[in-house]
């Protein structure tokens, strides 16, 4: 038995993923959205990250109920990370599925892009700033 979305609910899914991790990264770092790379590779990310679940679900022959991607920050002002659980939620059973390597895909993937588009332009700044 596997899942069968709508084109209705697979849209739902999918933008509610990237949504929900846009909406966080937006809300700590307003000035990393200026760059719209950042912005296009963070919703590829979160695309594939979308079909591995589907995937996954498929496999435990789950139903579809929702997919939920939370969220909270760690570090100081000058290094703040989000650390990001995903799991899923089944129809019948009622219970949360958390996903770990889905959990370790996003978590090392944010850094990475947000040490290569936040973190990179502080530091060149600070190189360009003469010495006293």
């Amino acid at each position: 038995m596997g899942i069968y979305l709508t084109e209705e609910e697979d849209q739902c899914v999918h933008h509610g993923i990237i949504l929900d991790l846009l909406k966080a990264l937006i809300e700590k770092d307003q000035k990393s959205f200026q760059d719209r790379v950042w912005a296009e590779e963070m919703e590829m990310v979160f695309v594939a990250l979308n079909g591995v679940v589907a995937k996954k679900m498929r496999e435990n022959n789950a139903q579809l109920r929702s997919l939920k991607v939370r969220y909270t920050f760690t570090g100081n002002e000058s290094e703040q990370f989000a650390n990001y659980m995903v799991y899923y939620r089944g129809y019948e059973e009622k219970k949360n599925y958390f996903i770990p390597h889905l959990n370790d895909l996003v978590n090392r993937t944010y850094r990475k892009l947000f040490t290569r588009y936040v973190m990179r332009p502080v530091e060149d700044q600070c190189q360009r700033q003469p010495s006293n």
